[in-house]
């Protein structure tokens, strides 16, 4: 009996046997996490963390949940409730929504610092710019809010009065595009250039919202503000894990790719489009007012400019107060 109870007390001390790999599972934190229902290097990298153990040796048991579908207005009415912890959003959506519905919302991880968004349209079709698009099929993604691509195309004097702009799934517009009913359709270029070019043999030109001045912080991870109040070392913890995620994405983008296509068999591309992509992205996860910062903490100066934009663009007031729609705090060890 006394070697018995001296192997339990051991055991106890050293955190050893079935019970020490209990006490871990125990001491692990459960974070939901809603990112969009596509595969796409922009929030897909989080997997290799998960497959890694990377949340897990921060102390969280990250659960992800991809809903096909859900974007924009959807989304929000999942975070800003609590049915999920943590969330991918638009920045420009949050700031409506926080304006015209009185959300709680509040970015506290900046993902996309960038804007990748841009036209695709075939180079075969020889055009030289936006305006090339009078008369022609325009597809635009129906689950996002397409203000600032309505007016990057206005500015071009494209118009619904000048040619055809439709709406559909993401899976829709891509269709479109590749089987040639679509002219041009609006994407993260930076990402969906080398999968066209790779999986489907389609050489594209792009015309980029950047090019056009329509600069602003384009996505982040989100979360209710009451959720990030309580649970401050806990949310630092996450912020850590995906910055290590983003890291180890960055140096191994193979098996980045080779993570999607475990979790996405179906609809992941190939882990050489998945790599080309992932390489492509990396630049649109800081901006020059971001660079030398860690992953994911935001600058002051590109959340004014969100708000200019959303100003004109958006129907933003002029008199919101941004300040309340972001916050480094997780990166700051004091709070």
């Amino acid at each position: 009996m006394r070697t018995l109870a001296f192997y339990l007390a051991l055991c106890l001390i050293l955190g050893g046997g079935p019970s020490g790999a209990s006490a871990q599972t125990v001491a692990l934190k459960t974070v939901t996490m809603l990112l969009p229902g596509q595969v796409g290097p922009g929030t897909d990298f989080m997997w290799l963390g998960v497959d890694e153990g990377i949340f897990k040796r921060h102390g969280i048991d990250l659960q992800i949940d991809t809903p096909a579908s859900v974007a924009g207005a959807s989304a929000v009415a999942l975070l800003d409730p609590g049915k999920y912890d943590v969330g991918y959003l638009s920045s420009l959506t949050l700031l409506k929504a926080r304006q015209d519905d009185h959300s709680q919302l509040v970015q506290f991880y900046g993902l996309l610092q960038s804007n990748p968004s841009c036209f695709l349209v075939h180079k075969s079709a020889n055009m030289k710019s936006l305006a090339d698009l009078k008369g022609k099929r325009i597809v635009l993604a129906s689950s996002s809010n397409n203000s600032t691509l309505l007016a990057q195309l206005a500015k071009h004097g494209v118009t619904p009065d000048t040619s055809t702009i439709e709406y559909a799934a993401t899976a829709a517009q891509f269709g479109a595009f590749t089987q040639g009913t679509a002219d041009a359709i609006a994407t993260s270029a930076y990402s969906n250039q080398p999968n066209l070019r790779l999986a489907q043999h389609i050489d594209t030109t792009a015309f980029c919202q950047t090019d056009d001045g329509f600069n602003y912080q384009f996505a982040g991870l989100a979360a209710n503000a009451s959720y990030l109040a309580a649970n401050g070392d806990l949310i630092r913890a996450l912020v850590a894990a995906i910055g290590e995620t983003f890291a180890a994405a960055k140096a191994n983008p193979r098996a980045t790719g080779e993570s999607m296509a475990r979790h996405f068999p179906n609809l992941a591309p190939p882990v050489d489009v998945a790599m080309s992509s992932i390489q492509a992205m990396v630049p649109f996860f800081s901006t020059p007012n971001t660079r030398g910062f860690p992953p994911g903490k935001m600058s002051a100066i590109d959340w004014n400019a969100t708000k200019q934009m959303a100003v004109k663009y958006f129907d933003l007031n002029p008199d919101f107060d941004i300040s309340m729609a972001w916050t480094n705090a997780a990166f700051d060890k004091g709070k």
